[in-house]
């Protein structure tokens, strides 16, 4: 049974999750990756091409096992650059049809400055992900707007809302997100939200959200 919902309202609201008391992971991101290498696929890789990705329960779970661990921790612009130099050298088809599910989790999790051309490299690769028809990447690619704080995702998130009528949590998860962006046209953004969707619990969502804005920024 595909159960991409599933798995998602799973990664979003933290329904499974491993505490891992501040151990870090930085420097074997990509082992703990790599220990899936042998995971079998059961949709063909005709089907892939044809219908795209389809995961089943057990891959599913394999996902969220990493993301558990990966989201605890935190990357510096180094780091994730060689760990997405790891993750592409696996010859392995759950790690390369999942590659951008992983380096999307580890931009989620990036810290400190990263050079400016390869910032807008890194956003215009999220802003991609954002636009994909595969949920996971799109759950992963909200996640990974967080550490730029930038105006330029404030279109593709309210996009994300509207477009995502039978998924609350997708829908909840890109208003928080949003929120995280500092400035009017966030606030422009949320309202717009909130007028054209009549769903008492985005409503309340929001007004949540432009009340910490209206304590953190005024």
């Amino acid at each position: 049974m595909k159960i991409h919902m599933l798995v998602f309202q799973l990664l979003v609201t933290g329904v499974v999750t491993i505490i891992l008391c501040g151990v870090s992971y930085a420097k074997d991101a990509c082992d703990v990756i790599g220990q899936y290498s042998n995971i079998n696929i059961e949709q063909s890789e005709l089907s892939e091409k044809i219908f795209g990705i389809e995961r089943e329960t057990e891959e599913l779970r394999y996902l969220i096992e990493i993301d558990n661990i990966i989201e605890n921790d935190h990357f510096k612009f180094n780091d994730y650059i060689r760990l997405v130099d790891c993750i592409d050298s696996y010859d392995s088809r759950f790690i390369k049809r999942n590659a951008k599910f992983f380096k999307l989790l580890l931009i989620s999790v990036l810290t400190g400055d990263t050079p400016e051309d390869e910032k807008n490299k890194i956003i215009k690769y999220v802003i991609e992900a954002l636009q994909s028809k595969d949920k996971l990447v799109i759950g992963q690619a909200v996640y990974a707007t967080v550490p730029f704080n930038d105006k330029i995702f404030i279109p593709y998130l309210k996009h994300i809302v509207f477009s995502a009528k039978n998924d609350k949590g997708l829908q909840k998860t890109a208003i928080d997100m949003l929120a995280f962006i500092s400035g009017s046209q966030t606030r422009d953004a949320l309202v717009d939200i909130k007028q054209d969707l009549s769903d008492p619990e985005i409503t309340e969502l929001i007004n949540t959200r432009l009340k910490e804005s209206d304590y953190l920024y005024h």
